[in-house]
């Protein structure tokens, strides 16, 4: 395998093959956090230099200097970003949350929340606050990084970019000895699009797909991640890039009624139309969530069904800006739960042609969309055969979900909206929010036949609408 850059650093490297990038093993294993599953480590590293690097001001990352190594016959070459340190020894917890509310909506930045025990003080910012020209170690702005390794496989969990450290003692007394933990909260690459706010240049791009909007907006912004970016299927109007990148990238998502997200690993997707449908994470079921160990899949501990009119949309009218307006509605579901409107006028196709396509599958997504299964929790250590399939999930992946009660079953499939994941060194727990993937047939609902009711047959579930 021919590697475009390979960056090594004590116990880990960073590789990158074209748009992917893997952390890999280098040297002598380092101990993941004692998570509460026997076997599976949970590893999170900080790039940043220790106190004994002659680094300050401007050394974000490393450029060889004469001054410094002056041996090296690689003079005035970049050798990349500052080394990753695995810090799992001294991790308390591990929070990570991203996603969505609900399809067609914008995908929110993905956080994670790191808590370490730092008795000797080696991971506080404060700890070199005197020294004026220090900005190359432990502070806001490096990199963190989140993965799990379990039965020899690797799974990313999150990677992003510090953007606050909290110090804390649980006791307060200036002895020594006392205990001192330290936070981290870190965001994905959507923070770096939210951040930059590009400046206006003459129009440019009309008539480009979506995909290349999304790619030349990522590109003006100067985003150094790795990305994964669909061709799109519908062309847009100019733009001078004078938004909030992360704006006019939402924007142009919208308008091609994709997905815009950053997955476990760090990749900034998009999705477009032909992507959501085809990807088999999408369109097959990746695990079955039940309330029984025979469904064949992890059990969930808590499931939250909703039925409510609040997510009805049955009266929609789009429009791009400056086109002419498309309205669809649906006037069974406004006899059932009233009209309920929808607007959406400042899309950027640039034919008024798509407009009523748009209209339809807002329309048909939330027309019907009162019975819901809003989340669903599990817990890894009561289901600990079932492991991968869940570190596998992630956003936009299809599910399916059973429930038995009194006088009734469920089963939907599901796709996954959002997800909050914990561990603990006693809990691991991941939360799911998730919506039909199916609107118009968003439960098979099974009734039990009472004999009490209907004594000429024998109780049983109503198979003609229930079964696996």
């Amino acid at each position: 395998m021919t590697f475009d850059r390979l960056l090594e650093s004590g116990s880990l490297r960073l590789i990158q093959s074209g748009d992917t990038r893997v952390l890999e093993a280098s040297g002598p294993p380092v101990p993941g956090f004692p998570g509460p599953l026997e076997g599976v480590e949970v590893h999170v590293a900080l790039g940043f230099y220790d106190a004994n690097d002659p680094l300050h001001a401007w050394d974000v990352a490393e450029w060889v200097d004469v001054v410094y190594v002056p041996e090296n016959p690689d003079l005035g070459l970049w050798a990349g970003g500052a080394p990753l340190v695995d810090i799992s020894c001294d991790v308390v917890s591990v929070a990570i949350s991203a996603g969505r509310d609900q399809p067609l909506d914008r995908f929110r930045a993905g956080t994670a929340t790191v808590e370490l025990d730092d008795p000797d003080g080696a991971f506080s910012p404060w700890r070199y606050a005197t020294d004026a020209d220090r900005f190359a170690g432990v502070r806001p702005g490096i990199d963190l990084y989140v993965w799990v390794v379990a039965g020899g496989d690797t799974y990313p969990r999150f990677r992003g970019i510090v953007d606050s450290i909290v110090d804390e003692w649980p006791e307060q007394s200036a002895e020594e000895g006392t205990p001192h933990r330290v936070t981290f909260h870190a965001i994905d690459a959507f923070a770096a699009l939210a951040a930059f706010n590009g400046l206006e240049v003459p129009p440019i791009g009309a008539g480009e797909l979506t995909g290349a909007r999304v790619g030349r907006i990522v590109a003006n912004a100067g985003l150094d991640v790795a990305t994964d970016i669909d061709a799109g299927t519908i062309t847009v109007q100019a733009t001078t890039l004078a938004s909030a990148a992360l704006e006019e990238a939402g924007l142009t998502t919208d308008t091609e009624r994709g997905a815009l997200f950053v997955d476990r690993a760090g990749t900034l997707v998009f999705r477009d139309r032909n992507g959501l449908l085809t990807n088999d994470a999408y369109t097959t079921v990746q695990a079955t969530i039940g309330d029984d160990p025979t469904d064949g899949g992890p059990c969930y501990s808590r499931i939250a069904l909703a039925s409510d009119a609040s997510k009805i949309r049955n009266q929609v009218t789009v429009s791009r800006a400056g086109g002419s307006v498309a309205t669809a509605q649906d006037l069974t579901s406004q006899a059932l739960y009233g009209t309920r409107t929808y607007r959406r006028l400042d899309l950027i196709h640039t034919s008024d042609a798509d407009s009523p396509t748009i209209a339809n599958e807002y329309l048909t997504t939330y027309a019907y969309a009162a019975n819901r299964v809003e989340s669903l929790t599990v817990e890894l250590v009561a289901n600990q055969d079932h492991v991968p399939p869940m570190l596998g999930l992630d956003v936009l992946h299809l599910i399916e979900v059973r429930r038995r009660a009194e006088g009734f079953e469920v089963v939907a499939k599901l796709q996954i909206q959002a997800f909050a994941e914990r561990i603990t060194s006693d809990a691991w727990t991941i939360e799911l929010q998730t919506f039909a993937a199916l609107p118009s047939n968003i439960f098979r609902v099974a009734r039990w036949t009472d004999a009490v009711t209907i004594p000429e047959i024998e109780d049983q579930w109503d198979s003609g609408l229930w079964g696996y």
